[in-house]
């Protein structure tokens, strides 16, 4: 049986997003010790959220993970409690301090799996379905000590702590180095969930797999001669006028032309009568 990887493996290289270091370990640790119904989802378009891998085996149920990169020897960590709130999480590099709560995978994780288990799949069963969902965090390159003692504190406040060994499982570089699945996730090993079915699988996927546009994305554009000249060239004057009916190709001339510019180190202003334009024209402009 092929393993389901969204987008595909000989796209990975082309993602708008690259895949940083650890995340690459990660997928290879994913593709390679999973069991080959449980399928690969790489920052998957989720409402705004973008989990940097989510796992899906109708059998079994649903895994969501954060991947973090940080050598926690590299600055000086720590959470500082708050009444009422989650714990923040800061940093200091040796001459400033400052929050990184936006970035804190706890929270992440916690907020991932309330909505996948809320939003994406409404008819898993209640609190037993919210079983069927794994959310975990995973630094590639950070010692389990460390991490344990950064993130106790916002364990606790979330009432994760006592599931982390199963649902919530926070692995660190001796896992990965020694390609422990069952340590990263430990409910790889399940075969099967009598709270998971293929329908509530379905819900999931429609979310899940990877939108047309976003693979239009990667395709580089392709104009003819004549396109590509507008794009490449500057008249003598500076002043260039294009005229020509819908879909002729004024918009990707228009585009490519400003991030032809920018790559020149020029700044460049774009000016457009509706905000729909402008979103597709910064799209042609990344292609190009």
């Amino acid at each position: 049986m092929e393993r389901f990887v969204s987008p595909p493996i000989d796209q990975l290289e082309k993602l708008r997003q690259p895949l940083t270091a650890g995340e690459r370990l990660i997928f290879d640790l994913f593709n390679e010790k999973l069991a080959p119904e449980w399928e690969i989802y790489i920052q998957p378009h989720l409402n705004g959220l973008r989990p940097d891998f989510v796992l899906l085996n109708p059998n079994v149920g649903i895994a969501v993970f954060e991947v973090k990169d940080w050598n926690l020897d590299a600055m000086r960590y720590w959470t500082e409690e708050r009444s009422g709130k989650a714990p923040k999480l800061c940093a200091s590099d040796g001459i400033k301090s400052f929050s990184i709560q936006s970035q804190n995978p706890i929270e992440k994780v916690f907020r991932y799996k309330q909505e996948i288990h809320n939003l994406y799949c409404p008819r898993l069963d209640g609190k037993a379905g919210f079983a069927t969902i794994t959310a975990g965090v995973i630094f590639p390159f950070a010692r389990q000590e460390q991490i344990d003692s950064l993130l106790k504190p916002c364990l606790v406040h979330r009432d994760m702590l006592r599931w982390s060994n199963n649902y919530n499982p926070i692995s660190g570089a001796e896992a990965i180095a020694e390609g422990r699945i069952d340590l990263v996730f430990p409910e790889s090993r399940r075969s099967s969930s009598r709270f998971m079915t293929e329908d509530q699988a379905n819900d999931m996927r429609n979310w899940l797999v990877e939108p047309d546009y976003a693979a239009t994305q990667r395709k580089p554009i392709e104009l003819d001669a004549a396109q590509r000249g507008y794009v490449t060239s500057r008249t003598q004057s500076g002043y260039r006028r294009i005229k020509g009916p819908a879909g002729s190709g004024k918009s990707l001339i228009l585009a490519a032309r400003a991030a032809q510019l920018l790559g020149e180190g020029k700044e460049v202003l774009v000016v457009t009568f509706n905000i729909t334009l402008l979103h597709y024209l910064m799209d042609v402009a990344v292609r190009w």
